[in-house]
């Protein structure tokens, strides 16, 4: 049996919001940022690579600050994603 086309989309939808609930599920487990925290930060798919971006590279252990400054100048979104964050902390 052949799906209509609103079944498509519908089901496509369905599982888009599955996939944006996992992902702030994932990074909520390993931040301190509550899974509604994130789905706010990263509500398109750019916004959700940068964050993970921002994310990996703060989490970086051995680089100094400077260079995590640099790496996350380097992300496209990267600053933006960052100052949403610190907002969160403010």
């Amino acid at each position: 049996m052949a799906l209509t086309r609103a079944q498509r989309d519908a089901a496509i939808d369905d599982a888009d919001a599955k996939t944006q609930q996992d992902f702030a599920s994932e990074i909520a487990s390993r931040t301190r940022l509550t899974t509604t925290e994130v789905t706010a930060l990263a509500k398109t798919e750019a916004e959700r690579q940068a964050l993970s971006a921002v994310i990996a590279v703060v989490a970086e252990a051995t680089a100094s600050n400077q260079a995590k400054a640099e790496q996350i100048r380097q992300i496209a979104g990267g600053l933006e994603t960052l100052v949403k964050i610190a907002s969160k902390l403010v």
